[in-house]
């Protein structure tokens, strides 16, 4: 399943403010690790999902590398879902969407140490490898969580090893499935529980 994200440019500009660096294997590079938001209690009750990858959003370019890094993050994004539970679903019975696009963008970052043209500043370019995970619900249309993982690139490889680990750390908030359902069962059986004291010995 394959939807553009054009409709949701408002979207890209929030999570240029949540991003997290940084996605592939490169000496320097270092992967640092943020999300839109730190209440993951809107992710209760949706324990299926269904798959759906996105074009790449708007500024940034769809790559045969990308393509690579979405391989890789659908491989570990149904790995640590369902190791917390949640089930893969058919679309029309899922509750929870999992949206998921990657790109390359091309980023001009001051360099204090480079050379400065005249009437110019000293900036570096530099391209940047970018998965963007977003939890939606399916009947609604909103987000309920999201993520992105961004690290400047200087070769086409991809290490799985790194794509995994920006895919774990976006979605290491993400409570059990198991323990969704035992945090909202305990109110109904309360009452019967306080019911029951009295012939207790």
């Amino acid at each position: 399943m394959t939807t553009n994200w054009k409709a949701q440019g408002a979207l890209i500009a929030a999570l240029s403010l949540v991003s997290l660096s940084n996605l592939a294997a490169c000496g320097g590079s270092r992967t640092e690790v943020r999300t839109s938001s730190a209440d993951v209690s809107h992710v209760v009750g949706h324990s299926t999902y269904v798959h759906e990858t996105v074009a790449a959003p708007a500024g940034y370019s769809a790559t045969e590398r990308s393509a690579l890094v979405l391989q890789e993050a659908w491989t570990s994004v149904d790995a640590i879902l369902q190791g917390k539970g949640y089930t893969l679903a058919p679309a029309d019975s899922a509750l929870m969407i999992v949206r998921v696009a990657a790109g390359v963008k091309v980023v001009h970052r001051s360099s204090p140490g480079g050379n400065i043209r005249a009437g110019g500043d000293a900036t570096e370019t530099d391209d940047v490898s970018t998965l963007i995970i977003d939890l939606v619900d399916r009947k609604s249309g909103e987000i309920l969580y999201n993520g992105v993982a961004e690290r400047d690139i200087h070769t086409n490889k991809v290490d799985p090893k790194v794509v995994a680990n920006a895919v774990g750390r976006i979605l290491n908030p993400i409570p059990n499935a198991q323990a969704v359902a035992a945090t909202t069962q305990p109110a109904a059986s309360a009452a019967p529980a306080a019911s029951a004291l009295p012939s207790s010995p």
